[in-house]
């Protein structure tokens, strides 16, 4: 017995959407799963009031950089 054509096309937009869901929690989710890393790894560079910070959100540490480079000049 031959399987419906209609059947296959199910069965391939489900794989599909479940491998677009899969795609998309990992983009969502690379904060969440760089935080279960070790704490060396969480560092991030952010402007914050002018000016240039190496910030650890995992631990909470923090290091100024200097000032942010003026943009718009």
């Amino acid at each position: 017995m031959k399987p419906s054509p209609q059947g296959h096309w199910r069965r391939s937009a489900i794989a599909i959407a479940l491998f677009a869901a899969l795609i998309a929690s990992g983009f969502l989710a690379r904060d969440v799963l760089k935080r279960l890393g070790p704490p060396e790894r969480c560092w991030e560079i952010k402007e914050m009031e002018g000016r240039l910070y190496k910030v650890n959100p995992c631990t909470g540490q923090f290091l100024l950089l200097g000032d942010a480079p003026e943009h718009g000049r």
